[in-house]
């Protein structure tokens, strides 16, 4: 496999940006074949780094790489920065980013498939908000989310501040503004939710995973008694808290439930 780092300029942004890309290689020497029948282009996923984070703290994944062969999957890691994934109020536009021009810049550089079933999101803390937002706001473009430790409720992360970052308040203003701000608009994960379920646009596979002990486990469970029925969410509820540990040993599950490829396995 190829592991990269990638400059690149963004018009979206209008600024240059990194990210990181892991490309499955048919022939290595690593022992580790290719997924039996997947050949190029290949599917991406989109994996998103958390609060605090940039594009280089995702490659830290243990065996992330080997998920990229066996799957056969281009996972791309980009950065966002403090963006939460939004068009921010005071800021750039992040997730017309992500999800507009991103996917022609990947395509552009690299053999991949731009296909609605070949494009997956997953992302940790803040990037799985934005994992969610991604396939909640533009389902026609993803195939599947997962969301390891997310908050849906960005309100909750307003006021309750569970993290006791001194910073929360000033980037959650830049992205969101206030709490009135929030509720009820294109950033609620709840009202998203309503629009797609009352809408006729196609629904993507959606996966939340949380620790028991993460200041999030409330929010998810609330979440998904509020609408796990109705979008079909998948929710595992395990040990640990809002820590790499705990992303590090659940991190296999996400890719086996995501089953990139499975429909091309032969």
């Amino acid at each position: 496999m190829a592991v990269l780092e990638v400059s690149y300029f963004s018009k979206t942004l209008d600024m240059q940006s990194s990210m990181g890309v892991i490309l499955p290689q048919k022939n290595n020497d690593y022992g580790v074949p290719i997924k039996k029948g997947v050949f190029a282009p290949f599917p991406v996923l989109y994996f998103l780094h958390g609060r605090g984070g940039d594009h280089s703290v995702m490659r830290r994944f243990q065996k992330l790489e080997l998920y990229a062969q066996t799957y056969g999957v281009v996972i791309v890691m980009p950065d966002a920065h403090q963006s939460f994934y939004t068009d921010q109020l005071h800021g750039s536009p992040y997730i017309t980013f992500l999800a507009e021009e991103l996917p022609g810049i990947v395509s552009e550089f690299f053999h991949v498939s731009t296909a609605r079933e070949d494009t997956f999101a997953a992302g940790i803390s803040m990037g799985g908000y934005g994992a969610m937002k991604l396939a909640l706001t533009y389902p026609e473009k993803y195939a599947a989310c997962a969301n390891m430790s997310g908050s849906p409720d960005i309100s909750y992360s307003m006021t309750k501040n569970p993290f006791s970052r001194e910073s929360t308040a000033r980037i959650l203003d830049a992205s969101f503004g206030g709490e009135e701000n929030l509720m009820g608009s294109k950033n609620d994960i709840y009202e998203l939710s309503r629009r797609l379920i009352e809408s006729k646009r196609p629904r993507p596979r959606m996966y939340i995973t949380v620790g028991r002990d993460d200041g999030f486990a409330e929010l998810n469970r609330r979440y998904v008694e509020a609408y796990g029925e109705a979008l079909g969410i998948e929710y595992r509820e395990r040990d640990g808290g809002h820590t790499w540990g705990f992303w590090q040993n659940n991190i296999a599950d996400v890719f086996k439930w995501l089953d990139i490829n499975g429909d091309k396995n032969t």
